[in-house]
């Protein structure tokens, strides 16, 4: 079995890592913006350290894998929105402003 923990630093996803480590591959997908790596320390997992708002990289993350548990978020309410503003004047994107979509359509088709 192989499971990708998305957000997998943080207190819940690090505690899922931990609980798969010892009965499957794990790999853990996180930019730790919030979120802290020793938090895997002496895990067995392959990490990955990047963001869910590069598709590319989510492609291959979820390649092989059996599960997906996403966690990736942003700690604040308050921050989540005014992010949000910003990136929508700077870039005009929203796949910038809300990359779980994107995520959830990339493990759909990967099927």
């Amino acid at each position: 079995m192989r499971v990708l923990v998305i957000g997998g630093v943080g207190f819940i996803g690090s505690h899922i890592a931990e609980h798969f480590s010892s009965r499957a591959q794990v790999r853990v997908l996180d930019n730790l913006r919030s979120g802290f790596h020793e938090n895997l320390a002496g895990l067995d997992v392959d990490f990955i350290e990047w963001s869910i708002t590069d598709r590319d990289v989510v492609r291959k993350a979820v390649q092989g894998v059996d599960y997906i548990f996403h966690l990736a978020a942003m700690v604040s309410v308050l921050e989540s929105i005014e992010s949000r503003i910003t990136l929508v004047r700077n870039r005009g994107s929203r796949m910038q402003t809300n990359p779980t979509p994107g995520t959830i359509e990339i493990a759909i088709v990967r099927g």
